[in-house]
């Protein structure tokens, strides 16, 4: 009995997310709103890495303990690197323009409690990336660089980058199930005060 109702979720989770895509692409805002943050994000994460992100990852290289030489690597190696981490914070922030879009015009909450649970998703995700470099980042370093003295400069950005991305996006995604069960209660308990 388990195994047919563990597949009937699945497919019910299946056609749940196929539901969301469909209707995503039948809402053009959202469609929009999504491209539009990409490629604002891109430039934006690009400029902001080469600006300050950069130094701060370098001044913790002189921090690490565990990692004795560090090795330098062609310049087109760090460029590439900042590309690959702003297409993926671009991505990251496109869904959730479009998933907020979509829960914002589904949702049953007054506008004034949409736009403050909008905001605090909004947040989580750079806190969440800043709490992992901080916290989360020097145990991966600790595990990772057990048996090798000898890393490349590309290689512990990436990590770095990496694992801010990955707490970033864990934080978002404890937020939104919170959101998600707020907004199924609401619903299931019949009270519709829209705004």
């Amino acid at each position: 009995m388990t195994s047919s109702s563990s597949a009937r979720r699945t497919a019910d989770d299946r056609s749940s997310v196929r539901a969301v895509i469909v209707g995503t692409l039948g809402d053009p805002l959202a469609v929009v709103l999504g491209v539009v943050t990409f490629l604002a994000a891109v430039p934006a994460t690009v400029f902001a890495m080469q600006a300050a992100l950069w130094d701060v990852l370098r001044s913790g290289l002189n921090d690490a303990a565990t990692v004795e030489t560090l090795v330098a690597v062609a310049p087109f190696d760090v460029i590439f690197l900042q590309v690959r981490v702003a297409l993926v914070v671009g991505f990251v922030l496109a869904l959730e323009v479009v998933v907020l879009r979509r829960w914002w015009v589904s949702t049953s909450h007054a506008g004034s409690r949409r736009a403050l649970l909008a905001l605090v998703g909004a947040v989580l995700f750079p806190v969440g990336a800043v709490l992992g470099y901080q916290f989360a980042f020097p145990v991966a370093v600790e595990v990772l660089a057990a048996g090798e003295s000898a890393w490349s400069v590309v290689r512990w950005a990436g990590l770095a980058c990496d694992v801010a991305l990955a707490t970033g996006v864990a934080t978002q995604v404890a937020f939104a199930t919170g959101a998600v069960a707020l907004s199924r209660s609401r619903n299931d308990g019949g009270s519709d005060d829209r705004s």
